[in-house]
């Protein structure tokens, strides 16, 4: 079996969560037999990049996407797997069918965001100083964001919906559409409406595969981690911030530290925004490898106003940091199990937030065993088993070539 992944960028396992699922998809995928290629739109010169069979750099002046048509051709691709395609990319799905239909070739389009993300982008007039300061996004971007703030302030989401509906109903130019979680297909269908394209829920794998002993808790120090691109819009580490300023007022706070490991263009605001709380035990640890810090940190915090199905908090739980999440988003419930391997927060719930947070730095025997229960639960993430689900589906597709 011959399998193409078509993405914007070229693939680099440091560029991040889903680059890193891909990377691992390939190795899993080549070591079964199955000969993995890529094409993508644009180059990004990210460094160190996943090895494929055959590569191609997709020629955007193509109208026809005749290189495409030949490289499929001539590589005997048997599915494309659709994995990452920005708004800009999307209408390429049309070509992309059409073309597929004349090679008898199937197409996977995976969706790594939750359906309706767009409904939950805020921000404010301090935020937007910035981004325009700092030359971050354009005078045309800046004011998109605040008219999103505004239709979501006066609870008029649906006018967005007709905008969220063209985006997705490109991947039905599909054979099958892969979700994130179940509770994601009902969401995609909102948007669109009844289709007989067929979907499937495909989590994502852990991609660290070395063996975590659960002696490790017993070495865990008093340290809260965040990991992520530093994002506002999206991952809000400015609220975690706010969050950690109400911790701080608090004694017990004195012996823990708050880590924030991330890059971006908001560093400086969110820098910024610490001097001005006046806090104490913040420490941003820049752009690195976080598995030395999943390792020691006690409890993991997540402040995302929206996720897919977000890799750190796997990872986290992996290697026994408990994890505190907003329920900003439906697949949350399938990554913590509330009360028991972490705790999910009612979303801008901050008073709710703090007091969970307080209560696992309080209580270091209910946080080693929550922590424990973490390490069992990610099980069903194991390579092995989403490895043979996506066999499955493979195979599935080609029987009925």
């Amino acid at each position: 079996m011959n399998i193409l992944f078509l993405t914007d960028y070229e693939i680099s396992p440091t560029a991040g969560g889903i680059e890193r699922v891909i990377d691992s998809l390939t190795v899993s995928f080549e070591s079964k037999g199955i000969c993995c290629y890529s094409a993508y739109c644009a180059k990004k010169n990210i460094g160190n990049v996943t090895e494929f069979r055959k590569e191609l750099l997709i020629d955007n002046n193509d109208k026809e996407n005749n290189d495409i048509y030949l490289f499929l051709k001539d590589n005997n691709i048997d599915v494309i797997i659709v994995a990452i395609l920005n708004k800009h990319n999307l209408p390429l799905m049309k070509n992309l069918y059409n073309i597929t239909r004349k090679l008898n070739c199937k197409i996977i389009y995976t969706y790594h965001q939750m359906p309706g993300y767009e409904l939950c982008q805020k921000i404010d007039l301090k935020l937007a100083k910035y981004w325009y300061q700092h030359k971050i996004s354009s005078i045309k971007e800046i004011v998109i964001m605040l008219i999103l703030n505004t239709i979501n302030e006066l609870g008029i989401q649906k006018i967005l919906y007709p905008i969220i509906k063209r985006k997705l109903s490109y991947g039905l130019y599909s054979d099958t559409v892969c979700v994130l979680s179940d509770s994601y297909i009902d969401l995609y269908k909102k948007f669109t409406g009844p289709t007989e394209v067929p979907f499937t829920a495909m989590p994502n794998a852990l991609t660290y595969f070395e063996e975590v002993s659960s002696d490790i808790v017993e070495k865990k120090e008093k340290i809260v981690l965040s990991v992520g691109r530093f994002d506002i819009v999206a991952k809000r580490q400015d609220l975690l911030l706010t969050i950690w300023s109400e911790v701080e007022k608090h004694s017990v706070s004195e012996d823990w530290k708050l880590i924030i490991i991330g890059y971006g263009s908001e560093e400086e605001y969110l820098k910024e925004k610490a001097k001005k709380l006046k806090l104490k035990n913040v420490i941003f640890a820049g752009f690195c490898d976080p598995r030395d810090y999943y390792k020691k940190a006690s409890v993991y915090a997540m402040t995302s106003s929206y996720e897919g199905f977000p890799m750190v908090l796997l990872e986290a739980q992996q290697y026994g940091a408990v994890p505190l999440a907003f329920d900003s988003f439906v697949a949350v419930n399938d990554l913590i199990d509330n009360g028991k391997s972490g705790y999910i927060v009612s979303d801008k719930n901050i008073s709710e937030y703090v007091s969970k947070l307080l209560y696992l730095m309080k209580n270091r025997e209910t946080c080693d065993v929550m922590a424990k229960e973490c390490m069992k639960s990610i099980n069903k993430y194991s390579k092995e088993v989403i490895i043979e689900r996506w066999m499955t589906l493979l195979n599935k597709l080609c029987e009925k070539k």
